[in-house]
């Protein structure tokens, strides 16, 4: 099977370059769509089948924007929306340039990461541990069609591509299930499926904290103390 490059980003991704997403642009990139829209968009629609992605077809089920934010799938958990997170990310060291000669020398390049939440435990570290590495975070479910068409159960393999620990041959014994990425379509049991192998870790953290900010009352006290004395 061959993917142009650009379409297989955008595949593991969930959005193009560009920041549309695969769920409303599936076929190219285009124009980016307006602030209202290019958020406003669910996996399953049970009225309207033209617009349902239960199966993943348009957007992988295993991508990196789904596995963060499954929106309105079955997954493991209480459900999506109690275990958001508000997420920023701001880059430091100089651009990467694939085109430029390597740097001569270390370069400290990379990008950090902002996790705002209000539980550690049911929120950023559930999303880590359970949606982005593990596929059977995805609950059993088909389309209109029903088994004849698959099976979510079947549509996705391995860890997150950026963020899971991943390994082509992973140790004896390790949590983790080998590297791979599954392109879904339509077919029981996932017979017509594109499953690609051989990820190896593509991010590796290089420190990290955790740290507490107060509450919005916490905030509202603190501004009704009296000013310090000089």
């Amino acid at each position: 099977m061959k993917i142009d490059p650009e379409l297989m980003a955008a595949q593991v991704c969930g959005r193009w370059r560009n920041g549309n997403p695969l769920e409303l642009k599936p076929d190219s990139p285009g124009e980016f769509l307006p602030m209202s829209e290019v958020n406003n968009f669910t996996y399953v629609d049970t009225t309207t089948p033209a617009n349902d992605d239960t199966l993943g077809i348009k957007c992988p089920i295993g991508s990196h924007l789904r596995r963060n934010n499954p929106r309105n799938e079955a997954v493991i958990g209480t459900d999506s929306t109690h275990h958001r997170i508000v997420r920023r990310a701001m880059p430091y060291g100089p651009p990467y340039d694939p085109s430029a000669p390597p740097d001569p020398q270390p370069v400290s390049r990379g990008l950090i990461g902002y996790f705002i939440n209000a539980s550690i435990t049911n929120q950023f570290e559930f999303i880590e541990g359970q949606w982005n590495q593990l596929p059977s975070f995805v609950k059993s479910a088909t389309d209109s069609k029903g088994i004849v068409d698959g099976n979510t159960y079947f549509n996705i393999t391995g860890s997150d591509v950026f963020l899971g620990v991943n390994d082509p041959t992973p140790p004896p014994n390790s949590p983790f299930p080998p590297s791979s990425f599954t392109l879904a379509a339509i077919g029981q049991a996932g017979k017509n499926n594109t499953t690609i192998t051989g990820f190896s870790r593509l991010v590796t953290t290089v420190g990290g904290a955790y740290v507490f900010f107060p509450s919005v009352s916490g905030l509202r006290y603190l501004a009704t103390l009296p000013a310090a004395s000089a």
